[in-house]
């Protein structure tokens, strides 16, 4: 099992309602390696005490002409309208395309085999997955109860640049025991390799508040959003920014002056070094389809004076953002439109810090092209030397074609990659080594 390497999960239609029978296509790209006999193995998981997993195997040969064939195949299988555009922007990334340029990073998981996942390398332009590590964690939890299992939480996950050179990744652990428990370990990777360089325990000062959030604060330190139960008052919450160092050491720095208990569903939180700010974005658990949210705002000079603004979003929703220097007055965001659009066109906005404000500054994609997904967020997404931000966009009419985005904040030009398929890689981060 750990020799093979995860490259497409193929959803079931509805596994429990034994009505139907579908023939499925998988549209994905193949890892960028070469090998004269390589096995590629289709396994089903019926999930049925009568029907037992089974497998169907094929040998094939990679060679280094696979990735023009592989896409070749992929636009050949996309019958969808929208595969004149996709295919222009396609070519005119190929063009733009500059050595200077960083990737994507993530783990590869499978629940099939959750006591594994696999580091894996994107290439932004073409898609393809470059395997490098397997990792000896899943991935998010299961049932509560006793864990086999080490799980790495998703999306509480960062990318520390601050040391040349020298990239980390930094998760949070869920060690095996119950799942119920606060998470109270870190790990680290180094991210051009995915090879884990140390782990520990982490020093809550006084009681467990769960980390929701991390965020690269200097080479051995990261910011923690928390948000911690009001003990007198259940269902209310205070949110709180910690300091928690490479020792496991977790110091507190701010928190809310009085309680929430409407905007409590944690979406994404950036650091703005010109405001020396960390921004966290908090959705309404009441009207989560129209995810009405709000921005917090913890200034980091002044402790306690936690701000927060109304966003407003009668035309635009988004569920993540990203800070540019160039404008510190306000945050980037791509965004599908309002949820419930089927094939909704997407722009780049800006949410405006002071009044909260979205406003449109490009189309990245006209209507007709893209599903309304809001999971296609890239941790540390916003290149700050080229001014692109990353965004994972599904593919219209389709269960398993992806294309990552790439916008010029300043220019609004916009390029995707060749189709491929992430729906089973976590925690994807942004990084540029040059």
């Amino acid at each position: 099992m750990s020799q093979f390497t995860i490259i497409a999960i193929v959803n079931d239609f509805y596994a429990h309602a034994q009505d139907n029978q579908r023939n499925y296509t998988m549209i994905t790209q193949l890892p960028a390696m070469t090998c004269d006999h390589c096995v590629l193995r289709v396994r089903y998981n019926p999930h049925k005490p009568s029907e037992p997993i089974f497998h169907q195997c094929a040998d094939i040969r990679i060679t280094k002409s696979g990735e023009s064939v592989n896409r070749k195949v992929a636009d050949e299988s996309m019958t969808h309208a929208a595969l004149p555009k996709i295919s222009l922007l396609q070519e005119k990334a190929t063009r733009n395309r500059t050595n200077s340029e960083g990737s994507l990073w993530g783990f590869s998981y499978s629940p099939v085999e959750p006591d594994t996942s696999t580091y894996v390398n994107i290439d932004a332009v073409t898609g393809v997955s470059m395997p490098l590590q397997t990792i000896a964690f899943g991935f998010g939890g299961g049932e509560p109860g006793f864990l086999e299992h080490q799980y790495i939480i998703d999306q509480v996950y960062a990318v520390n640049t601050f040391t040349p050179g020298q990239p980390r990744g930094f998760g949070i652990i869920h060690g095996q025991f119950d799942l119920d428990l606060v998470p109270a370990e870190w790990v680290e990777f180094a991210t051009d390799s995915g090879s884990m360089l140390a782990e520990g325990a982490i020093l809550f000062p006084d009681e467990y508040i769960p980390i929701n959030g991390l965020i690269p604060a200097g080479p051995d330190s990261y910011f923690a959003v928390q948000i911690k139960d009001d003990p007198s008052n259940p269902g209310n919450y205070y949110f709180q920014i910690s300091q928690l160092f490479h020792n496991g050491t977790l110091r507190p720095l701010t928190v809310t002056s009085t309680t929430e208990d409407t905007y409590v569903n944690y979406q994404w939180a950036e650091y703005h070094s010109v405001l020396n700010t960390v921004i966290v974005l908090m959705g309404n658990e009441n009207d989560a389809d129209n995810l009405t949210c709000r921005l917090y705002y913890f200034p980091l000079n002044s402790p306690g004076q936690v701000t927060f603004r109304e966003i407003d979003v009668s035309r635009f929703t988004f569920t993540s953002f990203h800070v540019s220097n160039n404008n510190p007055n306000a945050v980037y965001a791509l965004s599908p439109g309002l949820n419930g659009q089927k094939y909704p066109a997407w722009h780049l906005v800006t949410i405006d810090l002071s009044s909260g404000s979205v406003i449109e500054v490009h189309q990245v994609a006209p209507a007709g092209f893209f599903q309304c997904y809001y999971g296609g967020g890239v941790l540390q997404g916003l290149d700050r030397s080229s001014g692109l931000i990353h965004h994972v966009l599904r593919v219209a009419d389709s269960d398993n074609i992806d294309v990552i985005l790439r916008v010029n904040i300043m220019t609004g030009d916009t390029t995707l990659s060749s189709p491929t398929y992430l729906r089973h890689v976590h925690n994807l981060a942004y990084y540029n080594p040059n």
